[in-house]
This record gives C-alpha cells, structure tokens and sequence, in this order.
C-alpha cells in the first residue's frame, strides 16, 4: 500500500538517502516506466514556511525556499546541510524516531549506553550542554595542573622552612668596614680581572711554549740536502698510472666474471660456476 514509502520519501527530501538503503534510481515504483521525478515538501519552522523541491533524473537538483525566496547554498551537499539545521535532527535521529514501530527501533533497546546517550542527546537537541562539558573539563584540566605546579613550589618553600626553621641565623663576628681606599678598591678590581683572564693567559703559555718546541725540533740546515732527481720521479708517476691501469681493467674483469651466468655472451657456450 505503500505506507513505508512514506517515510522513505521524507528521508530522501530532507537528507537525501534513507536508512533502508535503496538506491535513487530504484525508488520510482516498478510499473511505473518514468525516469525522472520530483519530491517537494512543505514545513513550517519559527512561524517561516519552508518548501524543499528536488529533481531527481539524468541530473539531480534541489532547492530551499524559505517565505518564497531561495535560499539555496552553491551545492547539493551545503543545501542539505541547511535543511538539516532547520529541522534541528540529523538522519540517523530521524530514522529512530520514524521506524520506532520497526524493527529498527531494537538498535536503540541493545545499544550501548554511550550510544543511547548520544541518541536521546540528540534527539532533545542537548549538544549544547555536552559541548560546554567538554569546554569545562579543558578548563578544569588547566587549572588542575596550574594547582599542582603551584603546590609543588609551596611544598619545596616549606621544605626549605622547615629545614632551617631551628637555625640561628644571628650574625655573629661580623666587621664593621669603613669606606674602603679609591686606590685599594681599583687594585681590588684589577685583582678580579687578573683573576677571571688567568685560565685564558694560562692557555696562551702552555700553546706558545708548544710553538717554541716545534720551532726548535726544525732542521734548518740544508748543506747535506740531495738535489731532487726529476728524471726518477718521472719515472715512478709513469709506473704509478700503468699499475693503477692495471687494476682498473682488473676490477672491470672481475665484474664482468660476477656478472657472468648460464651462458657466456662471446662464445654462447655454458660456464661452469
């Protein structure tokens, strides 16, 4: 008789699907031979009436009216975004609710609490208060820890306290010092800087006599100096490239054996491992 169809149709106006999942191009009836078809639906919302057209076919449209005037979003999807605020439910809180005569009404019965919860939330438009849950509970976590930072300082204060609360902190021998000779007060303060440069000047010692060693260890006699045969150089860099030649072509036999197997590519004949 198609009551259910009902309810299908809603869904697929207001959120453009329906919980039974059956797809656009099967919902015409079967006898019926149109491909295209369109749905539209009034309502009214905060005394302002609303008409919701859709066009389903090659191409699928949809349109939101509110007192007359078009307030479509650029696309489908923001659209159906639009209408879903309106209403003040989402599709699966409006599935719950149409089909509660339906088997579908048993998913809230074994649902979990924690999905029961989110149900009924949603469904009384409670979000708002979850939301500021979670604002609060950041906020609690905040000072929570500012809490305990600050009972950490006020625990090592006390430590302190309570460590030298029996402490005699009277001075005793101290010396009256009256006001100190310009003179002495600059010889005090070249003291301090010989001071604060004595590591560096030890350094510059220890490195200048390392310097004086090796300058000393230097032969600078050349009497006995031989004079530089350039013919056996030559020679030798001769000598240097034929071996280093020689090692090159070596290395490249060696490859091309490594790379050798089954069958040699001169000779085509097979190769022993």
């Amino acid at each position: 008789h198609g009551k259910s169809s009902i309810a299908l149709i809603l869904e697929e106006v207001l959120f453009n699907k329906n919980s039974k999942g059956i797809k656009k191009s099967d919902i015409l009836n079967r006898y019926i031979k149109d491909k295209t078809y369109t749905i539209e639906l009034d309502l009214e919302r905060d005394g302002n009436q609303y008409t919701i057209k859709t066009t389903r076919g090659a191409n699928q449209t949809v349109k939101l009216l509110k007192n007359g005037q078009d307030i479509s979003a650029h696309t489908a999807t923001q659209t159906y975004k639009i209408i879903e605020d309106i209403i003040g439910i989402d599709h699966k809180s409006f599935a719950q609710i149409v089909y509660q005569s339906n088997a579908m009404s048993l998913e809230f019965l074994t649902s979990a609490d924690t999905a029961r919860k989110k149900f009924l939330i949603e469904i009384l438009n409670l979000t708002k208060y979850t939301k500021a849950n979670e604002v609060f509970k950041d906020i609690s976590l905040e000072l929570g820890k500012e809490i305990n930072e600050t009972q950490a300082k006020v625990n090592t204060v006390r430590g302190w306290l309570d460590k030298y609360e029996k402490t005699d902190l009277t001075p005793r021998n101290l010396v009256l010092v009256e006001n100190l000779d310009p003179k002495l007060e600059q010889t005090i303060a070249q003291l301090n800087l010989e001071i604060a440069n004595v590591d560096k000047t030890n350094r510059k010692i220890v490195q200048n006599n390392t310097y004086r060693k090796q300058l000393e260890s230097i032969n600078l006699d050349f009497s006995n100096q031989q004079a530089v045969d350039y013919e056996l150089i030559k020679e030798l860099q001769q000598e240097q490239t034929e071996n280093m030649k020689t090692v090159k072509d070596g290395e490249l036999f060696v490859k091309k054996l490594k790379n050798l197997s089954g069958v040699c590519p001169t000779c085509f004949s097979e190769i022993d491992m």
